[in-house]
């Protein structure tokens, strides 16, 4: 199952490939611009991505009698049916997945309209790789949840020792490659709005990282949970990122007096 999963991830992306292909010959004006106050917010991320790996780096891992006293029962009913479960080879295909998620919005580049752009369309990437990184790392280094393979004995004694094992929320596989297929997506869709490609590109963005999320479970690297959490966060990075920085997006704030039966007050409005 995790080598048929490798394989349709590796269909999609050359699928992405395929449709950047055919909609070269597309003439666009660059959809995005960086404006001075907004070239702030890479440098801001990075810094938010150091603080991200230093919380993730000072949790230490289980000693053997901790590992003892881990107790199945504990865990939520919907996340409790993999608990246990060590499968290496499906944890390795979502390693090559990750790479290939990876490529997504590098593969943007064999269109003409975004090589012009590429400082941009860097600094975009940057972004919404560190946000992302940040987001995982600070949340893993402060939930401290104990990954599924720890509550069984498949695993090596050395795997379930490593600091590694408290790392399981919430799946950083999931969320980055998510935040690449769906920047890849969004890059895509804005370059070329005319292209009748673009539900293949978003449903190559969608079912890619679900796919990896997938191999995750299986491996018994990560509960239903921490997968699910993993997408919607990297999802929502890698949409929103380049979607701040389109030109014709109006940024309104709006605060209007209310008054109703029986009291009054403001309605305040935020469009972007």
């Amino acid at each position: 199952m995790s080598f048929v999963l490798v394989k349709l991830i590796q269909c999609f992306f050359i699928l992405f490939v395929f449709s950047l292909t055919n909609a070269m010959a597309q003439e666009n004006p660059s959809p995005y611009r960086i404006a001075r106050a907004e070239a702030w917010a890479a440098p801001l991320t990075a810094v938010f991505a150091g603080a991200g790996w230093y919380v993730e780096h000072r949790v230490e891992g289980f000693t053997a009698a901790d590992l003892a006293l881990l107790d199945p029962n504990a865990i939520p009913a919907f996340d409790r049916w993999n608990a246990g479960d060590w499968r290496p080879k499906a944890g390795r295909a979502s390693n090559i997945g990750v790479g290939l998620a990876f490529a997504a919005p590098v593969a943007i580049f064999a269109a003409r309209e975004p090589r012009r752009d590429f400082l941009k369309i860097a600094l975009m990437a940057s972004e919404a790789g560190l946000t992302a990184y940040g987001l995982v790392n600070t949340t893993k280094g402060l939930a401290q949840r104990t990954r599924p393979y720890l509550y069984g004995t498949a695993a090596p004694l050395d795997e379930r020792l490593a600091d590694d094992g408290r790392l399981s929320f919430f799946s950083g596989h999931t969320a980055f490659s998510a935040t690449a297929c769906f920047f890849g997506a969004k890059l895509f869709h804005d370059y070329f709005p005319q292209s009748k490609l673009r539900p293949w590109v978003w449903t190559v963005a969608a079912l890619a990282p679900a796919g990896i999320g997938y191999l995750r479970v299986r491996a018994g690297k990560h509960f239903l949970s921490d997968v699910l959490t993993g997408y919607a966060v990297g999802a929502a990075v890698g949409y929103l990122v380049p979607r701040l920085h389109r030109n014709n997006v109006a940024r309104t704030l709006s605060v209007t007096p209310s008054f109703w039966k029986g009291g009054s007050g403001v309605v305040v409005n935020f469009g972007f």
